[in-house]
């Protein structure tokens, strides 16, 4: 399991394989939203404080971990990336 801390500058952050991630066109007003190739999620603004994101199977995630994607994402590089919105 991998464990980040992000503190991202727009509350959104993308997981995915930067070489075939195709972004959701919108969040349609959820914390998530995602494409067959990318999950992208709402989390607290910079300025409240870091989000840890968590990325593993569901078996090495904790029973009060909040899921809010389950599935698989193509990583044909070998690589999931997490990625912060700039405008």
């Amino acid at each position: 399991m991998r464990v980040i801390s992000v503190t991202p500058p727009n509350s959104l952050v993308l997981v995915m394989d930067g070489s075939v991630g195709r972004i959701p066109d919108t969040m349609e007003g959820r914390a998530f939203s995602s494409t067959e190739s990318c999950v992208a999620v709402g989390c607290r603004s910079e300025h409240d404080g870091a989000t840890e994101i968590r990325l593993g199977s569901v078996e090495q995630l904790a029973p009060t971990d909040m899921l809010i994607f389950e599935g698989e994402l193509p990583a044909p590089s070998g690589r999931l990336s997490v990625f912060s919105i700039m405008y």
